[in-house]
This record gives structure tokens, C-alpha cells and sequence, in this order.
């Protein structure tokens, strides 16, 4: 017979030994390997072997199960599912969940309604850029545009929004205390019904007249407007 298989079989039946030991007594499995003078590493390598090897069962002990009286019956207990790995999302009032089986089409969907919501939903006077803007822009760009051309403060609590020649894209900018957002989108067709006023640069909207614009509603026949006043930043 084969030296190295009788060595192997040999340590097979030593590891399963101990591995039902340690199992009985309750024993963590960093105790074991402190105790026995082995690394992690090598008693979960035992482990799989003698699990392979199918030398011994290996099982946790179960407890007893308790003599049921007579005249009683003892029901069965439910398995409990595991929990699922859940995500929360919350955005002005609106709490999603997420979890392993949420539909991605569906949160995709979500996420751009949450993104029209956060416009939407915040109660803040919307600054109007009645002529066209060059799209390139970014946003240093319309900070600068805020502040030369409409003479107001681009730090302000409020929404300042832009059209290119086309009136298929706007660009809104916003700040929300600590850094700028750029919002941005793009019409596949039609345009904007974009507003005018000949005396004035900006107009002043609220966000309901905003929602409008941005699903492409007639400013000009539907919604009341207000001229902003050039002012002086000090």
C-alpha cells in the first residue's frame, strides 16, 4: 500500500477527530488553532478535505429535543428567511427601498422622476435667462453670466436657468450651500416654448411656471410673469 495515502488517510482521520471535537465542545475556531498550534488556513483546508473525503459527518451539535407530555402536541417551527441586503433612499419626503430583486428598469424610471422632483419641490424663485446662451458654458461659465450680465448673486437660494438658440437644451444652475449643481436637458424633438421680453434680460418664474417649461408648456399664453430688477451686488 501506498506510504503517502496511508499518511493522508491517517491525517484524514485525526482532522476529523478533532474538527467533531471542537464542534462538541463548543470550541471557536480561533481558540482551536491557538490552542492546537495552527493557522486559520490550515484548518479550513482540513476541513474541506475531510468534508470531500466525506470520512465523518461533520455537523453542529443540536440540542436535545425536549419529551413532549402526553396529550400535547408539538409544532414545528418556521424557518426564517434570510434578510434581504436592502438600500434606502431618501430625497425631499420620498423614501425608496432597494433590494436584490427591485426591477433596475424601474429604479432607473424612479431616479429620473426623484431627479424632476428635486427641482420641482423646492419652493425657490427661478431666475429666467430670456436670450439665448451658449450651451459650452459650464458652470464657472454661468456664474459669471449671473453675475455680469442679470447683476445678481449666483449664491443666492434660487434656480437660474438657460436656452440655447435652438430652444432644445436648458442648463440650470443652483447652489445648495456647499457646492454647485448643473442641471441639464436635452429635447430629442420640438423645443422649449421659450419666453421674451424685449426690455429685460431675465424673468422671474416660480417652480410651477419652471415644471411647465420644462414640459415644454407656453409661457407666453398660460403663465403670469414678473420683470426682475437689475440690482448691485455688494
Amino acid at each position: 500500500m501506498d506510504m503517502e495515502k496511508v499518511t493522508t488517510e491517517q491525517q484524514l482521520s485525526r482532522w476529523a477527530q478533532l474538527i467533531q471535537n471542537r464542534l462538541e465542545s463548543g470550541q471557536s475556531i480561533k481558540e482551536f488553532c491557538r490552542t492546537n498550534g495552527v493557522s486559520k488556513a490550515t484548518y479550513y483546508y482540513w476541513q474541506k478535505k475531510v468534508s470531500e473525503a466525506k470520512c465523518t459527518v461533520v455537523e453542529e451539535v443540536k440540542e436535545p429535543k425536549a419529551e413532549v407530555p402526553s396529550g400535547w402536541m408539538q409544532l414545528a417551527s418556521k424557518p426564517v428567511s434570510p434578510a434581504k441586503a436592502t438600500l434606502e433612499i431618501k430625497i425631499n419626503g420620498c423614501n425608496v427601498i432597494v433590494n436584490t430583486e427591485t426591477d433596475l428598469e424601474l429604479l432607473k424610471k424612479v431616479c429620473q422622476v426623484l431627479m424632476a422632483l428635486m427641482i420641482r419641490w423646492n419652493e425657490k424663485p427661478v431666475y429666467l435667462c430670456c436670450r439665448y446662451t451658449d450651451m459650452r458654458k459650464s458652470i464657472n461659465g454661468l456664474i459669471t453670466l449671473v453675475q455680469e450680465s442679470f447683476s445678481l448673486d449666483p449664491f443666492m437660494n434660487a434656480l437660474f436657468v438657460f436656452c440655447n438658440r435652438n430652444r432644445n437644451r436648458i442648463k440650470i444652475l443652483e447652489w445648495d450651500g456647499d457646492g454647485f449643481w448643473l442641471y441639464f436637458k436635452r429635447l430629442e424633438r420640438g423645443r422649449f416654448r421659450w419666453p421674451t421680453e424685449e426690455d429685460s434680460t431675465t424673468m422671474l418664474l416660480d417652480v410651477k411656471e419652471l415644471a411647465c417649461l420644462i414640459d415644454s408648456a407656453r409661457l407666453e399664453k398660460k403663465l403670469s410673469r414678473k420683470e426682475v430688477l437689475e440690482r448691485q451686488i455688494s
